[in-house]
């Protein structure tokens, strides 16, 4: 099995995992949804919460979606005589592995801030969850947009620089 092809079969499975995921909280939109109604202290209309639900929804198949045609177009790209290069572009690797922890991150963020809202005090382990998440989505963000300085530093501690 080329390196190409486990590529694809690692991207594969992460889109699944998050397909997943995201089926498995569509359950925790009632909850957030119950919040917010307590919070306000009023009802809130119905289609809010299937806004909720189908924007959730969307986002996760689109990127899913997204998911899928890379690992696709990572083995369409295939050589197909052997070469010497290991086949895998590390910087792209990164990328994707950036974007995973955006997506971590964001998913997770908007309950904590409206746990921040409901508090009448500032708990510390609220604040280490907003500084552990907002970390992780900056650790996301410089992994998509500079991946090379990640790659080099890898290369710098494996000896090969």
């Amino acid at each position: 099995m080329s390196t190409r092809q486990v590529t694809a079969i690692a991207i594969k499975l992460l889109a699944i995992w998050l397909l997943v995921n995201v089926i498995i909280y569509i359950p925790s939109f009632a909850l957030v949804f119950t919040g917010l109604q307590n919070y306000n202290q009023q009802e809130l209309p119905l289609w809010l919460y299937y806004a909720l639900v189908g924007t959730s929804l969307v986002i996760g198949f689109v990127a899913t979606l997204l998911l899928m045609r890379t690992a696709n177009s990572v083995l369409s790209s295939a050589d197909p005589a052997p070469t010497n290069d290991n086949g895998i572009n590390q910087s792209f690797l990164l990328q994707v592995g950036g974007i995973f922890f955006i997506v971590s991150a964001l998913s997770v963020m908007p309950a904590v801030f409206l746990n921040l809202g409901k508090a009448s005090t500032i708990q510390t382990n609220v604040i280490f969850y907003i500084g552990g998440y907002l970390f992780e989505l900056s650790a996301g963000l410089y992994l998509l947009v500079k991946p090379n300085v990640w790659v080099h530093w890898l290369n710098k501690f494996r000896g090969r620089s």
